[in-house]
């Protein structure tokens, strides 16, 4: 039996449309990681009640160490925005390890009973996070989110005028001014 050309083209046309190209697997999209990286952005997730109240409690806290700047109501918009974001990705990530507020607090607790005992740097926070019962993988991602936030502050800093910067605490002019 032979096949015409005719046939054949129509054939084949019909073989690569919209119908027939439904029934192959679908390629998934590229997410831009390498294969076998894996990728530490925090998808969008809508955040747990105890995570809200976590989230405005650093949102505040964060806005009180601008405090002495006088900020003006622009600049407390632009804030809000900036750490609004940043600290969600950490209340996610934070969680996502089992950091919990209550365990923030010890380690908070710890640090400063550790400057007062007169320990420095590195002992300081070692000491602490152990006295807080914070696991290896807990104290890698808090002390990433940790310079995540300070990202973001220094992030809003450029919004602060010079004037403004050198009326805040000299630990935070010092974090302010690093590059890291």
């Amino acid at each position: 039996m032979k096949i015409s050309r005719l046939a054949m083209v129509l054939f084949v046309g019909a073989m690569s449309t919209p119908v027939f190209a439904q029934s192959a697997p679908a390629v998934p999209k590229s997410t831009g990681t390498a294969v076998g990286v894996v990728d530490t952005k925090v998808k969008e997730e809508p955040l747990s009640a105890e995570q809200e109240k976590m989230l405005k409690n650093m949102l505040k806290q964060t806005l009180k160490g601008f405090e002495a700047a006088s900020l003006t109501s622009e600049q407390e918009k632009k804030g809000d925005e900036i750490f609004s974001k940043a600290l969600k990705e950490v209340v996610l990530k934070r969680g996502s390890v089992k950091i919990t507020a209550e365990m923030q607090k010890k380690q908070a607790a710890a640090i400063k009973e550790a400057r007062e005992s007169g320990k420095k740097g590195k002992q300081q926070s070692e000491s602490a996070f152990t006295s807080a019962g914070f696991n290896e993988e807990q104290v890698k991602v808090f002390k990433e989110t940790n310079e995540l936030l300070n990202k973001a502050k220094r992030e809003f800093a450029k919004s602060l005028k010079e004037e403004q910067i050198k009326k805040l605490p000299e630990q935070m002019q010092k974090m302010l001014s690093s590059n890291k």
